[in-house]
């Protein structure tokens, strides 16, 4: 039963929310959660566990000696990902050995 998670993380269970929201929701909670502890280290554990930094450099393309770097802490990285052909035939019937199924007619 998680009511007594929704009540103390302040959730509106009415509200619709996807895995990537919950995620930043429960990370922001821990966060809040933690750095009220008594020990310094108790702020910094969802940091140590999953926040990363990135990087963005610009060239410039007649100097490229010329850069710009912007850098920013992230606790979720969004990433596209591409169709592969693993994952195109997931979808497809086959049986252990790799071969497909014969067609019934």
């Amino acid at each position: 039963d998680p009511s007594e998670f929704i009540t103390a993380a302040s959730i509106d269970a009415l509200e619709q929310a996807d895995a990537t929201e919950f995620s930043a929701l429960l990370l922001d909670w821990l966060q809040r959660e933690m750095g009220q502890g008594q020990e310094p280290t108790h702020g910094n554990f969802v940091s140590s566990l999953f926040e990363g930094e990135v990087s963005q450099v610009l060239a410039c393309m007649q100097d490229p000696a010329h850069t710009f770097e912007r850098r920013e802490n992230f606790l979720e990285l969004r990433a596209r990902l591409t169709p592969t052909v693993a994952s195109s035939r997931a979808g497809s019937a086959e049986h252990a050995d790799g071969k497909e199924p014969a067609q019934a007619g």
